[in-house]
């Protein structure tokens, strides 16, 4: 049979874990302002979805650059090597 001892350690241990509770849901809070003035995202999905728009147009970038690159080497090659 649980004592008066065991039973404030679980109003204790229950107190903790709201406490934690509060603290990430200000920091849930917190950050999904953030998100929204940062990224115009009211959502998880929306910025998910500006995420993977993001990743897409890095990829070109990156893609972009490249050709380029070797199209200036191509070009350049003897100029640059003299």
């Amino acid at each position: 049979m649980p004592t008066i001892e065991d039973v404030e350690e679980l109003k204790a241990i229950a107190e903790q874990r709201r406490q934690e509770a509060d603290r990430a849901e200000g920091e849930l809070e917190g950050l999904r302002k953030r998100l929204k003035k940062e990224f115009e995202c009211d959502s998880i999905e929306e910025a998910e979805k500006l995420l993977e728009e993001f990743q897409e147009k890095e990829a070109k970038a990156k893609k972009d650059f490249e050709v380029s690159y070797i199209d200036f080497q191509e070009k350049w090659e003897s100029t640059l090597t003299e």
